[in-house]
């Protein structure tokens, strides 16, 4: 709200006046080394389906958790903020095929695998458990 403010900037529902800061916000945080940032808080208290896809946004440009100011929010946070069994089981099933493959490789789902990939499957495993 201050950066709003600050910027005169008009609110958007989803937030996507906040696109490029909150992407910098992520990559700056990275690039330093850094755990992945916490997204902001909502204002809108009683909205829930909103800050739950709001949540899920953020989740998707690289933030892990969420300031909660309410406790009828955590909850979904939480549930949001978390990997996905899906998510789980593509990791471990691509850690396993990476074991017997060496350089980049064709996964048996038939996507090309290379290091970038594997990073990111061991961030999940790590992350998951």
């Amino acid at each position: 709200m201050d950066l709003a403010a600050d910027l005169d900037l008009t609110r958007a529902e989803d937030g996507s006046e906040f696109l490029y800061a909150r992407s910098i916000v992520v990559i700056a945080s990275r690039s330093a080394g850094l755990v992945a940032p916490s997204a902001p808080f909502s204002a809108n208290i009683d909205d829930l389906p909103s800050f739950e896809a709001t949540t899920s946004a953020l989740r998707h440009l690289g933030f892990h958790g969420r300031d909660c100011r309410h406790p009828a929010r955590v909850a979904i946070s939480n549930a949001v903020m978390a990997f996905i069994a899906a998510e789980v089981a593509w990791a471990s099933n691509l850690l396993s095929e990476a074991e017997s493959n060496r350089g980049a490789f064709r996964a048996t789902d038939g996507t090309m695998v290379d290091e970038a990939v594997l990073r990111r499957a061991r961030q999940i495993a790590q992350q998951s458990s």
